[in-house]
């Protein structure tokens, strides 16, 4: 199961990562011009794809959807106004995650310039007290970081689900066109 703080192995934790990997493997990103450009302009699509979304669908997250369960016009719902997520509930709306949108994007990218059969370990953010997670590709990682979202309470599975294929597709499309 993955872990459940916000920004334990969130994708953000994945760039430096891949610094480690990009040194182990002799591919040193520093001396990739394209690499560099496929990294930094992925967050740039990511956040704009993000953002009309959410407010495109204005999706309820978890915590509204459940605690006011009465209030989805389907009669076979019941609501359960003590329910509380495990994560913080962002203000945003829920559709599609933020995390699963940038997991997906990386998992493209970095793919893409290493190969899906990478082992490395994640090291969790500072600010949380979580041992390093060993994984096996950065598919792996990113849907860890996705369900994350979900498991906390953040999150629908569809918020994860077309959030991870969106990255993916930004991210493809990084990298077939930079």
């Amino acid at each position: 199961m993955a872990e459940q703080s916000r920004y334990a192995y969130s994708p953000r934790t994945l760039e430096p990562n891949c610094r480690r990997c990009s040194g182990a493997s002799g591919q040193y990103f520093c001396t990739k011009p394209a690499f560099i450009c496929n990294l930094e302009y992925r967050p740039r699509r990511c956040q704009h794809h993000r953002r009309r979304s959410k407010y495109t669908f204005n999706r309820w997250r978890p915590l509204t959807g459940i605690q006011q369960a009465e209030k989805d016009g389907n009669p076979q719902t019941t609501a359960d106004p003590n329910w509380t997520p495990l994560l913080n509930t962002p203000s945003s709306p829920a559709y599609v995650s933020g995390h699963s949108t940038f997991a997906g994007a990386a998992d493209a990218v970095l793919t893409a310039f290493f190969g899906n059969n990478v082992s490395f370990t994640a090291v969790a953010d500072p600010s949380v007290n979580l041992p390093p997670r060993n994984l096996k590709s950065f598919t792996e990682a990113a849907e860890e970081a996705g369900m994350s979202r979900v498991y906390g309470g953040a999150h629908w599975h569809s918020d994860n689900r077309d959030g991870l294929k969106a990255g993916r597709n930004l991210g493809k499309y990084v990298v077939d066109n930079f």
